[in-house]
């Protein structure tokens, strides 16, 4: 039977638990995570995915959750980012593809 003092001993206290926050485990500094950040915000597309997947490559191990959680980006659009880069394969966005008004001559 494991008491309370047992767990606090072997598992630490509630904010030692699991890895360092993203944020202090990154090997950058604040001012150069604004920097990442606002750069990212600078593209749109295809081209803000794979500037998020090389950034997750080189600084978050190629975690995508580690660079929601340090850089403040998306997951899903990191995941995306990281299987292009890995296949070679770039995504086509719905929106570019079919959205908005055709021209007069496709009419």
């Amino acid at each position: 039977m494991r008491t309370q003092a047992s767990d606090k001993l072997k598992w630490g206290t509630e904010g030692e638990r699991g890895p360092k926050a993203a944020s202090e485990a990154l090997p950058l500094s604040a001012s150069q995570r604004e920097d990442l950040r606002f750069a990212a915000a600078q593209m749109r597309g295809a081209a803000r995915r794979a500037f998020q997947a090389e950034m997750t490559l080189k600084y978050c191990h190629g975690s995508a959750r580690f660079a929601e959680t340090g850089l403040g980006w998306s997951r899903e659009a990191g995941e995306v980012g990281v299987a292009e880069h890995r296949r070679g394969i770039v995504g086509v966005d719905a929106h570019s593809a079919g959205s908005g008004r055709k021209r007069w001559e496709e009419k």
